[in-house]
């Protein structure tokens, strides 16, 4: 049986990218056979972004509840796929990956994280705080205390089937989201693997804190460990 794709971005006033995300994300399934859905996650935008995602063929849900992990919930709770794909919608990631995704999740796997350090280009393209703190010193300090063999903790491209999401029970409303999904896909004894994928620069610059929004996964990741947190 054919399994069914969504496509899950957040959306936050990226009226620059979200047209071409949707229009890639909707070219990808089409030119792999894959029947699916595309999700728009709009969290408030007020610079047109909502439009252009509707005129672009997305499905739109408008998530009132302000925050990374809040778009995620509301927009994965619409979803209707066997498969689910979620990426940033400020065309970081390539959309036409989708099907390293969808192969390993045929082959068995319950979740698929990208890994952008395999990609030495697309390694040097994060800003350096980003590549070296946000990225390495994250991934390290959640393998630490919850080993998940993976190298790209904080990457935002995704996999995972719709059984394996209901397992996790995501809760998280921040940008806390990320290494949420990785600790409940350990203690859920997901089968999980990575694929390396391309990584572009945000074109108007990142809009993460990457020292706040560090210390924020640090404490999240110290709250799972100490079962401070559900």
């Amino acid at each position: 049986m054919t399994k069914t794709v969504s496509v899950v971005m957040p959306c936050l006033n990226e009226k620059e990218t979200i047209g071409i995300c949707v229009e890639n994300a909707r070219k990808s399934l089409e030119l792999n056979d894959l029947p699916g859905e595309v999700i728009v996650a709009e969290n408030g935008s007020t610079d047109g972004s909502r439009q252009i995602a509707l005129d672009k063929g997305a499905i739109v849900v408008d998530v009132k509840e302000k925050g990374y992990g809040s778009a995620y919930l509301g927009g994965l709770g619409s979803a209707n796929g066997d498969y689910i794909i979620i990426a940033d919608s400020d065309d970081t990631y390539d959309f036409f990956e989708i099907p390293k995704f969808i192969k390993k999740l045929n082959e068995g796997y319950e979740f698929v994280n990208g890994n952008r350090f395999g990609n030495l280009w697309s390694f040097k393209t994060l800003p350096v705080i980003h590549r070296y703190f946000g990225a390495i010193v994250l991934s390290s300090f959640l393998n630490i205390f919850f080993w998940t063999g993976l190298t790209d903790a904080h990457c935002g491209m995704r996999g995972i089937t719709k059984e394996a999401l209901k397992k996790m029970g995501l809760k998280c409303t921040g940008m806390e989201f990320a290494s949420e999904m990785l600790i409940k896909a350990k203690r859920a004894k997901l089968k999980t693997t990575e694929v390396e994928i391309k990584y572009n620069p945000r074109s108007e610059g990142s809009k993460l804190n990457p020292i706040q929004d560090g210390i924020r996964h640090i404490k999240t990741i110290l709250k799972f460990y100490f079962n401070r947190i559900d």
